[in-house]
């Protein structure tokens, strides 16, 4: 098992936010974290990150503490943010240098940017597909995304997404978080694909309590 989550309770302080969870994750596999705002799917992927300590339970890659292989977790926040003076090319340069990457030209072509602007040129919808294709540059055994949507057009949402997803999962493990039905429904149709209803698992919203659409969307 590459990735291991065991009875995990996920939160800030005496807050427990969402959980507990377990399930686990093998190279290739990609769990899809769903549901609407405010049930602890960005509290969890920042556990999952390492970037918040677990209130209860464990996250274990290669066996260990997940905090023990932090440089082998890419993760990409939902909020866009970049360093403004660097040019396009060189943050990816940077992003290749961090996580033994490559393949920049080839991230570039997909994502349709130029290399040499900066990125405070950028709309934050260019900014995402920035972030997104760090995801394409980095090399890492698991990678963590949250709402990987946010700030994009109706195609790069429901095509340039799931394209680039697919081929980040063929890397490692993959993780990623929507509240997108449509995403959803795009990754559903990839290899070794997981749900889980954030819902389900929320401490802070219950079921009952989300708006009816939103309550489920398998």
């Amino acid at each position: 098992m590459l990735l291991e989550v065991r009875d995990l309770v996920a939160g800030y302080g005496d807050l427990e936010v969402i959980g507990p969870l377990s399930f686990g994750l093998n190279n290739g596999d990609i769990l899809v974290v769903y549901g609407p705002n405010g049930v602890g799917k960005s509290t969890l992927l920042k556990t999952l990150a390492t970037i918040l300590k677990p209130l209860r339970g464990s996250v274990l890659l290669m066996g260990e503490d997940a905090v023990k292989h932090r440089e082998e977790i890419f993760y990409v926040p939902e909020s866009i943010t970049l360093p403004e003076r660097l040019k396009v090319r060189d943050y990816l340069n940077v992003v290749s240098l961090l996580y033994n990457g490559g393949e920049i030209d080839e991230a570039l072509k997909i994502v349709a940017l130029p290399g040499d602007v900066r990125v405070n040129t950028l709309s934050q919808g260019l900014r995402r597909r920035l972030q997104l294709a760090s995801v394409f540059v980095a090399r890492a055994r698991v990678y963590i995304i949250d709402d990987p949507t946010v700030g994009l057009d109706d195609y790069a949402a429901e095509h340039l997404v799931p394209s680039i997803l697919g081929e980040v999962a063929k890397r490692g493990t993959l993780i990623v978080s929507t509240k997108e039905r449509r995403l959803t429904e795009a990754i559903g149709a990839l290899k070794n694909v997981k749900m889980l209803n954030a819902l389900e698992y929320s401490r802070v919203v219950r079921p009952s309590e989300a708006a009816p659409n939103e309550s489920r969307h398998r």
